[in-house]
């Protein structure tokens, strides 16, 4: 097994090629992000099986399936919160490359990627500046100037800079989901992975969390979203990955994976 996920660049000079029906991506280099043959259990209960596929810059991407099919596992595993190898099976013939497990990050580091979890709730009841503010701890190098900058641009771009004195424990859960996405993009990642980010917040606030993140992946980086809403999925995502059985049912773009067909034998409805 190999994987790159650290402090120095990866090397990815003999990463084998990617799967024909990867997602598609808008451009032809290399893929950022590539897994290849990768599963995950819990104690004996599988929740990823043999998992290929790739991620692009430039593309924001669905992760879409049932209720346990393995998308937040997927987003942990590639965030570093889960460890890589942990539970994935032994294979008969483990030297051959088309069996080899690979999780190859390119050049990005762990600043680059942001991560954004499911159903978060602080610890300490901090002023939602203060909770903003830990985003920029990845960034060291920074001065005291940028980082009041990326944290102000911040509240501003999630709209809950009128929050900036207001404790954590004091506002709603919509307020909060804005101000955790705030401290995510304060420490101006790449990368985002972000599970399930418009839960709890209202239809306006859905439609703006949903632009931000296509206009930061359009902009040149790169997001990976696990999603419920197949409509707003439709709408927002490049590209999607359409988990079932705890394996990939369909990936590429959006439009031809989460097609009334797909959808009906994945969701029964």
């Amino acid at each position: 097994m190999s994987t790159h996920f650290g402090n120095a660049p990866a090397d990815t000079s003999a990463a084998p090629t990617a799967a024909t029906n990867a997602p598609a991506a808008k451009n032809s280099e290399r893929p950022a992000i590539q897994i290849q043959n990768l599963s995950y259990a819990y104690a004996n209960r599988q929740v990823l099986n043999n998992i290929t596929t790739e991620f692009n810059f430039g593309a924001v991407t669905g992760v879409f399936g049932e209720n346990g099919a393995g998308k937040t596992t997927l987003l942990k595993i590639l965030a570093g919160i889960l460890p890589f190898q942990h539970n994935s099976p032994q294979r008969e013939n483990k030297h051959a490359d088309e069996n080899e497990v690979i999780l190859s990050f390119g050049a990005l580091i762990r600043a680059d990627i942001g991560y954004l979890g499911q159903q978060v709730q602080p610890a300490w009841a901090l002023k939602v500046r203060s909770l903003v503010e830990l985003g920029t701890l990845s960034r060291p190098a920074w001065s005291k100037s940028e980082k009041h900058h990326a944290i102000e641009n911040a509240m501003q771009q999630t709209d809950c800079a009128h929050l900036a004195e207001r404790k954590v424990s004091e506002i709603s859960t919509g307020e909060l989901q804005r101000a955790l996405l705030a401290r995510v993009l304060a420490g101006k990642p790449k990368v985002i992975l972000a599970d399930e980010p418009t839960a709890g917040l209202d239809p306006r606030h859905q439609r703006a969390v949903m632009q931000l993140l296509q206009a930061h992946a359009h902009a040149g980086g790169m997001v990976i979203v696990v999603m419920h809403d197949l409509r707003a999925g439709q709408e927002y995502c490049d590209n999607a990955l359409l988990l079932a059985d705890n394996k990939v049912y369909a990936q590429g773009a959006s439009a031809n994976v989460l097609t009334t067909d797909n959808i009906f034998e994945v969701f029964g409805v």
